[in-house]
């Protein structure tokens, strides 16, 4: 019986690995699609009626993201904002941004995406940007901070606190032994 070698294991599992991500990236792409198209349809829905006919201007609707529910009373809905005009849908953003709800928002699976693909890109791109290590972006990083940072008063270690004791100690020991030679 003849055993594959190593180098052709890890191969096999670096296919494998990448393969079945291109797999589960390709159905979070169609769900995407699917949960898009579900809220454009609720937005139109909201905005429009049960008769979908579209309205001239821009509509203002409040969509559930969690269920068919049209109260917006109901404590567990999650709510967001939406604008509809035409066909097409927005989502109003924290800034009051219109950003478009379209097919465009999701992202196809692609296999450069793949974790060893994007691995040997990152690694290309550190060679081909020059010798520096990650230890030594690390350093300067850290150099940069300590500069920014106020200056930390300096450490007691614990020979200093010995030491310290030991001077205290002495000094009031002398201190005691004169005392009691000037009483005497």
């Amino acid at each position: 019986m003849v055993f594959p070698s190593g180098e052709t294991a890890i191969a096999f599992l670096i296919l494998l690995t990448s393969g079945l991500q291109y797999l589960v990236q390709g159905m979070n792409y169609r769900s995407d699609l699917a949960r898009i198209e579900r809220f454009a349809a609720k937005a139109r829905l909201a905005a429009w009626g049960p008769k979908l006919h579209p309205i001239e201007g821009k509509r203002k609707v409040k969509v559930n993201l969690r269920g068919d529910t049209h109260h917006e009373d109901d404590p567990n809905g999650k709510w967001i904002e939406m604008v509809v005009e035409g066909d097409g849908v927005y989502v109003i953003d924290s800034d009051g941004q219109l950003l478009p709800l379209n097919a465009s928002v999701a992202e196809p699976a692609a296999i450069p995406r793949t974790w060893f693909v994007s691995l040997i890109g990152l690694l290309y791109q550190r060679i081909r940007r020059g010798s520096k290590t990650l230890i030594e972006e690390n350093e300067e990083d850290r150099d940069t901070e300590d500069d920014d940072a106020e200056p930390e008063p300096e450490k007691v270690t614990k020979k200093s606190k010995r030491i310290s004791q030991r001077n205290s100690t002495k000094s009031s020991s002398t201190r005691t032994s004169r005392t009691s030679i000037r009483q005497r």
